[in-house]
């Protein structure tokens, strides 16, 4: 396992512990999303966490992890969570709201593949697709999808 420092209020520096994972596998790269979006939901909570990391020369190579970070970075960049994260179970969900205003819920099951339905508002959903973006999928309001251990971005209409 590779150790993560995570720095909470007041300057207190908390070990997080991360299995080591095959750099090619898409588990680890979908685990490399979660635990970001994670620790970026966690400052807006009662934690306080204001820094997130991550570190791990070996994983570094075209084509590898960076793709799925950079598309979970297009999700966030201007975002802002409006609570921290929760969770029913092993699914896991995470509201923000866009940098357009719009509301919109991350969501992952660590069990893998389960039906999930949002509410009403939710439009259309991104998927990481392994490719510098994400796809995005319309939807019918209180429609059932798949979800998994790869983190799904719902999100509402304008």
């Amino acid at each position: 396992m590779g150790t993560i420092l995570r720095r909470v209020r007041p300057a207190t520096l908390l070990p997080v512990a991360v299995p080591r994972l095959p750099p090619s596998s898409p588990r680890w790269y979908n685990q490399l999303v979660r635990w970001h979006v994670l620790q970026y939901a966690y400052q807006a909570g009662g934690g306080g966490a204001f820094h997130v990391g991550w570190y791990d020369w070996e994983s570094i190579s075209p084509g590898g992890y960076d793709t799925y970070y950079y598309t979970m970075m297009q999700w966030l960049t201007g975002a802002s969570f409006t609570t921290s994260c929760t969770n029913q179970g092993t699914v896991w969900s995470c509201p923000l709201t866009e940098a357009n205003g719009n509301m919109a819920l991350i969501v992952w099951d660590t069990a893998g593949n389960s039906q999930y339905t949002p509410t009403a508002e939710y439009v259309d959903y991104k998927y990481l697709n392994g490719t510098n973006g994400s796809a995005t999928k319309s939807m019918s309001p209180e429609q059932s999808t798949t979800i998994g251990v790869a983190p799904v971005m719902f999100e509402s209409g304008s």
